[in-house]
């Protein structure tokens, strides 16, 4: 009768979450390593989606003035500053001559 080879069960638990890169990798390794099995266990599968929601929901629970959310509504105009008359650049001509100017 022909021996079996040994085999080995390894059991990989996430907490909080996996994605499906880790999930991946760690079938990738299963594949490279001769005899394992491995038992995959968690608490929820992440995908980019639930985790800018979970960031999103953390922020909008947050109580430090610094995560506080961003009001989406834009703020009041600003009052508009008095009117002036426009300014007039001078041409030369129009300049005033200087003492030094006019003893030519």
């Amino acid at each position: 009768m022909p021996q079996r080879a040994a085999r080995s069960v390894k059991l990989v638990f996430f907490i909080g979450g996996v994605t499906f890169a880790e999930l991946s990798a760690l079938r990738w390794w299963a594949k490279q390593e001769e005899g394992l099995d491995l038992i995959i266990a968690t608490t929820k599968i992440i995908n980019g989606d639930t985790l800018l929601d979970s960031l999103v929901d953390r922020i909008e629970g947050a109580t430090h003035p610094a995560l506080a959310p961003v009001p989406l509504t834009p703020p009041p105009p600003a009052a508009a500053p008095p009117s002036q008359p426009p300014t007039r650049t001078a041409s030369r001509d129009q300049m005033p001559r200087t003492s030094s100017q006019s003893k030519r």
